[in-house]
């Protein structure tokens, strides 16, 4: 009895063969190799079905970067439209901790007049350089009325802030522009509001969050993230692994994690 052919398995594809007889003709290889009908439409299937899954994670990603493109625009617009106010005390002794709120207070009764006409993110970090003298003389004047020689020194810095929740909002963990205002050491727990927008609103003893006027200067996307934090928990996880595999794509031959620094002087950018 003859033996059943020795057939060569090979994928159904499509070729373009040239010669005398098939000149210009698109032929199945898999009918050259003599491949029984039904392996033949087994291939046919197989292969539609491993294209039918390529095509639809492939959408999937184009919708998954397109979303993170979209939420890291509204992200870093947060980051670039807000300047912070950050206060830190000598120590963490109560003497030096009330200091500090002696300094804040002193700060927001003068901020007004500080920073007025300032309608932008960029009129008032050109105005935080101009007055840093100013509130260094401010704080300072505060520091030694009230018994202490602690030297203050001020700074507009880019550094990296955890989420912090203010009152009704909560700002995402993010790298931020902030007027950093250093007591002595500056090893106490710090202080913290939002400058601009202006959001520092005193009220008495305490400070409270201007969340009415937020509407005035962000867009609802925005504003939402600010008032719902715990909706956008995921998002902002594959925001930080999204960020992540694109550092290490234009960094590839760098460490996997590089501990970026905790802040950057910038007041040479808007002298």
């Amino acid at each position: 009895m003859d033996k059943a052919p020795n057939y060569r398995p090979f994928p159904f594809v499509e070729a373009e063969v040239a010669g005398k007889y098939f000149e210009k003709k698109r032929i199945h290889i898999a009918a050259l190799y003599k491949i029984p009908t039904p392996v033949h439409a087994m291939v046919e299937v197989i292969i539609m079905k491993k294209f039918e899954l390529a095509v639809v994670l492939g959408l999937m990603a184009a919708i998954f970067c397109g979303n993170m493109a979209e939420f890291a625009g509204h992200v870093s617009g947060l980051e670039d439209s807000v300047l912070r106010l950050h206060i830190l005390a000598n120590s963490d002794s109560e003497e030096d901790q009330m200091l500090k709120l002696k300094v804040r207070d002193a700060l927001l009764a003068e901020s007004d007049a500080l920073f007025a006409g300032c309608n932008s993110p960029e009129d008032i970090r050109a105005r935080a350089v101009e007055v840093q003298e100013s509130v260094r003389l401010l704080a300072q004047a505060v520091v030694e009325e009230h018994g202490s020689d602690a030297q203050v020194r001020v700074q507009l810095v880019e550094m990296d802030f955890d989420a912090r929740q203010y009152e009704e909002i909560t700002m995402p963990a993010g790298t931020y522009d902030a007027l950093r205002i250093l007591i002595g050491e500056g090893a106490g727990k710090n202080w913290w509001c939002v400058m601009y927008p202006p959001l520092c609103i005193p009220a008495g003893a305490e400070v409270t969050a201007d969340t009415d006027n937020t509407a005035l200067f962000f867009d609802p996307e925005t504003l939402s993230i600010l008032e719902d934090a715990p909706r956008y928990a995921v998002k902002f996880r594959c925001l930080e692994v999204w960020e992540e595999m694109q550092d290490t794509l234009e960094h590839p031959a760098a460490p996997q994690f590089r501990p970026r620094p905790q802040h950057t002087e910038i007041s040479a950018r808007y002298a």
